[in-house]
């Protein structure tokens, strides 16, 4: 028996100094723009300190929302925590590993939208487990997507996808271009100035009709109601896409879809609703046709401030 228990411990051992090795060798050669995207959500549950305004969401509320912009206006301390690919399950056990882990809770969340996001898939993401840092929350999001909770024991199994970049680097191959060229990082938003060189503006792929998914409604429930029930103002903040691109987009049924949820969800928790209603967004204020730059993040989160005042009027602070 005793020999049995030196084998295991033996074996544990290995596979952890053997994982950590190969995790610093991927972690080594994050490609910048994954690099900064981790790093900058990370730092918020590295530090004890919470903030008055929190941001969650996917990539569409993350590139929108320069919190520089946000604090300036309200002038309250704010987080962006935007996930690239990010689905109503994560943001929940995000959300609720920030009620856990912080002794003070934000005082207001702002929960992004995307068009898509009742359609995603019950899955635990691509990014949400390396930036949470409470371990039975990160298992517990593994049991709800049926995937095993192995994953959260080796550092460098959930980074997997990164060992092609290893490889090539190795060989020297890589000419890896980042999507995002990232100029300044501050509270989790990232300051993107370019765009992707092959969006195309005018001609548009068939939108093909998804059925919404509803496990992702049920979480996107759940997420308004532990804030409410700690106190939590929510407010739903549906980010723009290009104006020609939306164009299209309104006369689908996955569109329609999505609006009708909204609408109902927010109805039945008495939730104001932030648009977009300027005409000023142009070409080079967007990324691509669903996302935003750093030149059209300054008009949104300027206009998105102004409405936090009016529709959270008593002093943030």
């Amino acid at each position: 028996m005793k020999k049995f228990l030196i084998s295991i411990l033996l074996f544990i051992t290995i596979f952890f100094v053997s994982d950590l090795m190969i995790y610093s060798l991927l972690k080594a050669n994050r490609p910048i723009d994954y690099k900064l995207l981790i790093e900058s959500k990370k730092v918020f549950f590295n530090s004890e300190n919470s903030s008055d305004i929190i941001f969650i969401g996917d990539s569409h509320i993350a590139d929108a929302t320069d919190v520089r912009i946000v604090e300036n206006i309200t002038q309250s301390t704010s987080f962006n925590l935007g996930l690239y690919h990010s689905s109503p399950i994560e943001s929940f056990y995000l959300f609720k590993n920030i009620i856990e882990s912080k002794d003070k809770n934000p005082k207001i969340l702002a929960i992004g939208t995307n068009p898509k996001m009742f359609t995603f898939r019950t899955s635990p993401g691509k990014y949400t487990l390396l930036v949470m840092d409470n371990l039975f929350l990160k298992l517990d999001l593994l049991k709800e997507t049926s995937k095993g909770g192995f994953r959260v024991f080796s550092k460098s199994i959930m980074e997997k996808y990164l060992f092609s970049t290893l490889f090539k680097n190795l060989m020297g191959t890589n000419n890896y271009k980042p999507t995002r060229e990232i100029h300044k990082v501050h509270n989790g938003y990232l300051e993107t100035h370019n765009q992707i060189p092959s969006t195309k503006w005018n001609k548009f792929s068939k939108i093909n009709y998804l059925p919404q998914n509803e496990v992702q409604i049920y979480y996107f429930e759940k997420t308004i109601e532990l804030a409410l029930d700690n106190g939590i103002e929510v407010i739903i903040v549906n980010p723009p896409i290009w104006q020609q691109w939306k164009e299209e987009y309104i006369k689908s049924a996955i569109y329609l879809e999505f609006l009708e949820t909204i609408d109902k969800i927010s109805k039945k928790y008495n939730l104001p609703v932030y648009n977009y209603s300027k005409n000023d967004l142009i070409q080079s204020d967007f990324l691509n046709i669903e996302h935003l730059n750093y030149f059209g993040a300054q008009k949104f989160s300027s206009d998105l401030a102004q409405w936090i005042k009016v529709q959270v009027p008593t002093p943030i602070k």
